[in-house]
C-alpha cells in the first residue's frame, strides 16, 4: 500500500512526551503482573524458574501481538499514537518482533544470570526475612555479571533515547532497527452531509 505525497506531508511524528507517557501507561497496565512476580521472587527465589516462560509469553503477547494487529501497545493506542513502517504501511510481524528484540534479549540474559544466582538456594532462608532483607541478600549474592549487564542495558537505553532526539522523525534505536516510526493518529475525517 503506497502512501501518496499529500498524506505523507500531513504525518505528525509522536514526540518525546507522548511516547514517554505511553511507555509509563504500559508500565502501569503491566504493573500488577510485575509486582506479583517481583514480590514472590523476592521471598521465593525458585519462583523465577517457574515464572520464566509465562513472563516471557506475557512480554511477547503485550509487545508484539497488539503492535502487529492494532498498530501499538495498549498505552500507545490509548494515547492515540500508532506504530507504522517507515513508509507508513502497517507494521509487519518481523518489525513488531524487532522493536522489542533488544529489550527481550537483555531481559533474558539478566534472567539467566539471576537464575544461576538463585538456583539451589532454599526458599526457607528468605521466607524468614523481611522483604527488604531478602532483596538486599539477593543483590549482594547476585552474579557480578548481573551488575555489569545492567550497565550495558543502561547504555542501550541512553543510545535509544539519543537516537530519538537526533532525527526529525523521532525514531528511537529500536525504530531504526525495525524500520518503524511512531505517528500521531489523525482524526477520522467526518463525512459532510449536505442539507
Amino acid at each position: 500500500m503506497d502512501v501518496d505525497k499529500a498524506t505523507e506531508t500531513n504525518v505528525v511524528y509522536a514526540g518525546f512526551r507522548k511516547r514517554l507517557s505511553a511507555l509509563l501507561l504500559d508500565g502501569l497496565i503491566l504493573s500488577p503482573v510485575a509486582a506479583v512476580n517481583f514480590f514472590i521472587n523476592a521471598r521465593h527465589p525458585s519462583w523465577m524458574i517457574y515464572s520464566f516462560i509465562p513472563i516471557s509469553v506475557i512480554f511477547f503477547v503485550y509487545n508484539v501481538f497488539p503492535v502487529k494487529r492494532y498498530g501499538g501497545t495498549p498505552g500507545k493506542l490509548i494515547l492515540k499514537i500508532e506504530i507504522r513502517m517507515n513508509d507508513l504501511t502497517p507494521v509487519t510481524w518481523t518489525a513488531a518482533l524487532l522493536r522489542c528484540f533488544l529489550t527481550f534479549v537483555w531481559g533474558m540474559v539478566r534472567s539467566v544470570m539471576e537464575l544461576s544466582t538463585n538456583y539451589g538456594q532454599s526458599d526457607d532462608r528468605f521466607t524468614s526475612m523481611s522483604f527488604l532483607e531478602a532483596m538486599k541478600i539477593q543483590s549482594i549474592e547476585a552474579s557480578p555479571y548481573v551488575h555489569e549487564l545492567q550497565k550495558v542495558s543502561n547504555v542501550c537505553f541512553v543510545a535509544d533515547a539519543l537516537t530519538f532526539f537526533f532525527n526529525k522523525k523521532h525514531r528511537a534505536l529500536h525504530d531504526l532497527i525495525a524500520g518503524t516510526v511512531v505517528i500521531v493518529k489523525s482524526p477520522a475525517p467526518k463525512d459532510s452531509v449536505s442539507a
